[in-house]
């Protein structure tokens, strides 16, 4: 072994030290990306057409070490991915499970599916007891700092009709009552 080849095994060394594993979530991720390409059918080439044409092209050979877990999903491809696999980034990122009970595990964190699921989504917190709080409040506050603005005021709006739509049937219901209670009081009267 002469000197160049030794030096070559001790990077060799250092990179696969360096190498950071993809945890929980990468996996997920590289799963699912195989399992929704499957799913409508696609090669690496056709997959790798639709990524070029949305302007995030990622080659054959990438995408093949992508499902090998020999490359990362940054959050850029992950986007685009999930436009040429038809799914919502919440698809990509969701552990497949068969009850919403199951124990899903993720980076960082392992939930049931469902609170899993609803955490990608923005619609409780990850974990569910935040500082000991109330669970209405911490559910609340969670939605008040995750959700857009936007998105905040028209579910203001949209209470707000339906609890509009609430009154306004109490009120017909209560004025066809009372015609109800007209008509029967002059049916007697003939």
């Amino acid at each position: 072994m002469n000197r160049d080849d030794i030096m070559m095994m001790c990077k060799t060394v250092r990179m696969a030290e360096k190498r950071n594993p993809l945890g929980p979530t990468g996996e997920t991720v590289r799963a699912n990306i195989t399992r929704h390409r499957e799913r409508l059918n696609l090669g690496y080439a056709e997959l790798s057409r639709r990524l070029g044409i949305l302007g995030r092209p990622i080659p054959v050979l990438g995408l093949t070490r992508i499902e090998k877990g020999e490359r990362r999903v940054d959050t850029d491809d992950l986007m685009a991915l999930s436009v040429a696999l038809e799914v919502s980034p919440a698809t990509l990122l969701m552990p497949p499970h068969l009850t919403p009970g199951d124990d899903v595990e993720f980076t960082g964190g392992r939930a049931p599916a469902m609170h899993a699921w609803e955490w990608l989504r923005a619609e409780t917190p990850y974990p569910l007891d935040r500082h000991g709080e109330d669970m209405n409040v911490s559910i609340a506050r969670f939605r008040a700092e995750n959700w857009p603005g936007w998105f905040l005021e028209t579910e203001h709006i949209l209470a707000e009709g339906r609890r509009a739509r609430h009154v306004r049937a109490a009120f017909a219901f209560a004025e066809d009552e009372r015609a109800a209670e007209r008509r029967a009081a002059t049916d007697g009267d003939d």
